[in-house]
């Protein structure tokens, strides 16, 4: 402690963000007093200069009376040393204030609670972020599922509906091998209904207002049997043209199904 400054009170108080220091004492030499003290704060890592916040009081007196705002991790930690500055005299090594101890002690618990809830915070985010993450592969899992099972649904259905091609198909070639064969059937069944006439000289002109009455008779006679055979070709050929256009409906609906499942 210099002996050239009278220590009278010297604390600390805590304030929000910042420490108030107040200092109180009398210099031997009263020309001291004409300057204006600044308070010197000198740390491990970092320093202050700070000059009186208020005005100075006690002056008459033979007393300094300053009030200065410093850092609070500055003013608080352990390894700061303090001085003042009177005008241009030397500088006067200044006692730890008191309070401070204490007041540390609260900032230590500060710190500390501080990191916890620093810590909580980001362990809080990590947490999230792993949730997020699994939550993430489940449903990209699911959806892997998901496909994979669309996948062989729609195989399945896709050699299911080949099949029924594969079967529409074979009944087309039937229905066009039965059309044939109706063709054929039909065609043999007129030349035997329509027999050929052993040729014969050519008759006389008929007169006026007469008619060949044998001829007429024998096509006649014949008429009922080409009219049947006409009417069964015509129900024949309709309902294998039917049964055509619906293995040709069939089978374009087969395709037009496995377009769109495949897409």
């Amino acid at each position: 402690m210099d002996v050239t400054f009278e220590v009278i009170r010297f604390e600390v108080v805590p304030a929000g963000g910042v420490a108030v220091i107040e200092l109180e004492g009398r210099p031997q030499d009263a020309q001291a007093l004409a300057g204006r003290p600044m308070l010197l704060l000198e740390g491990p890592v970092e320093h202050a200069q700070l000059q009186p916040i208020v005005e100075l009081d006690g002056v008459g007196d033979g007393v300094v009376s300053a009030t200065f705002a410093a850092p609070l991790e500055l003013a608080v930690d352990s390894a700061t040393t303090f001085a003042l500055s009177l005008g241009r005299g030397p500088l006067v090594e200044l006692p730890t204030p008191d309070g401070l101890g204490d007041i540390g002690l609260e900032v230590r618990l500060a710190r500390t609670v501080n990191a916890l809830r620093t810590e909580l915070h980001e362990t809080r985010a990590e947490i999230g972020e792993r949730e997020l993450a699994a939550e993430r592969e489940g449903a990209a899992a699911a959806r892997a599922a998901a496909q994979q099972a669309a996948e062989r649904e729609a195989a399945a259905e896709r050699e299911r509906l080949l099949r029924e091609l594969a079967d529409a198909n074979a009944e087309l070639a039937e229905l066009r091998h039965e059309l044939l064969e109706s063709h054929w059937h039909v065609t043999e069944l007129e030349a035997a209904a329509v027999p050929r006439l052993p040729r014969q000289p050519r008759p006389p002109r008929p007169r006026p207002h007469t008619r060949p009455h044998r001829l007429v008779e024998a096509t006649t006679e014949q008429e009922p049997v080409v009219r049947r055979i006409h009417a069964s070709l015509g129900r024949s050929t309709a309902r294998t043209a039917l049964l055509i256009v619906l293995a040709l409906l069939l089978a374009a609906l087969v395709v037009l199904v496995l377009q769109v499942r495949v897409v």
